[in-house]
């Protein structure tokens, strides 16, 4: 519960979403961020060290080079404690240059691979629904699997909502997100023959909202210009080395390119009421809900929550 707290008074202060779309506000242990993990391996060498009385040195292994740097800073303000911190911790000096190189190869390949996904939608797809009564979108996963159910697939996750929104009289249109991994001109071929209108993302999307979303995305997500401590901690390298990684990947471009969907949304059918999203909390999520308030304000959103939710996955 601190480091969740931790994480959102620094959200609240900074109310950026490059801060909610970043692997740190996300929070996902298992994946995309290891400073809670990296705070506890702190946590545990600092305790171990303040209460050591045997009487040979104690000796710590650290793996992490940013945890190494998080524990001679902490070190450095312990009273009554004599301890040295080996290895490298400095950055060699074109590490900047590196990433900055690094950044660039990802983006290239963020924009080559969404462009071969707008020439395959606007090839096979004859054009963008446009909504032009009140409709709900049901954004659903497109997987391996519930492909294999063609047009239907949003039920591997909805059940039979759509049927009964049908019944109550609202228009249903479903958004199909097909994952990284799924071959996409096949999927796409799977759900020609779909019961309901498919808004494809990729159909509404332009090459000019590609390149635009890319080089937003190169500006470092914000920080605090004083990071607060955890704890009583100094965890700033940890936040700072999270914060790089981020940067470097194409985690966020991914996020934002909801931004210019969902405007394309907006600007082919204000008729939506309501949209229907998996709630997971992941980052493009957050970047749905911002701007879906801003572009589509009188749209309700509602979060499905299709599966149960572990203490651990702090993402929840």
């Amino acid at each position: 519960e601190p480091y969740l707290t931790y994480l959102y008074n620094i959200g609240r202060d900074l109310n950026s979403l490059r801060w909610w779309i970043s692997s740190l506000s996300y929070r996902r242990v298992d994946g995309s961020s290891k400073t809670f993990h990296q705070a506890c391996y702190l946590k545990v060498a600092l305790d171990l060290m303040r209460t050591w009385q045997g009487p040979e040195p104690l000796v710590i292994v650290v793996l992490d080079k940013p945890v190494r740097a998080a524990l001679a800073r902490n070190l450095a303000t312990y009273g009554g404690v004599r301890a040295s911190v080996f290895g490298t911790r400095r950055s060699f000096p074109l590490h900047s240059v590196w990433d900055m190189v690094n950044m660039g190869a990802h983006r290239a390949f963020f924009t080559f691979k969404q462009t071969y996904r707008i020439f395959q939608s606007r090839r096979m797809i004859p054009g963008p629904h446009v909504a032009t009564e009140p409709t709900t979108l049901l954004i659903s996963w497109a997987t391996p699997d519930n492909l294999d159910h063609g047009g239907e697939f949003h039920k591997s996750f909805f059940g039979d909502l759509a049927i009964q929104l049908g019944q109550l009289g609202s228009r249903v249109a479903v958004v199909p997100m097909i994952l990284p991994g799924v071959r996409y001109k096949g999927a796409l071929l799977r759900l020609r023959n779909a019961c309901y209108p498919l808004l494809i993302p990729h159909r509404c999307l332009s090459f000019l909202d590609l390149i635009s979303t890319a080089i937003s995305s190169c500006a470092k997500p914000p920080l605090p210009r004083s990071i607060p401590t955890l704890c009583g901690m100094d965890i700033s390298p940890l936040i700072r080395e999270d914060s790089r990684k981020h940067w470097v990947s194409n985690q966020a471009v991914d996020a934002l390119l909801m931004l210019p969907l969902v405007r394309r949304w907006a600007s082919l059918a204000s008729s939506i009421t309501r949209i229907i999203y998996l709630y997971e909390n992941q980052p493009w999520e957050r970047a749905l809900c911002w701007e879906v308030k801003r572009s589509l304000p009188n749209a309700v959103l509602v979060g499905y929550q299709h599966a149960r939710a572990p203490r651990l996955l702090l993402n929840f």
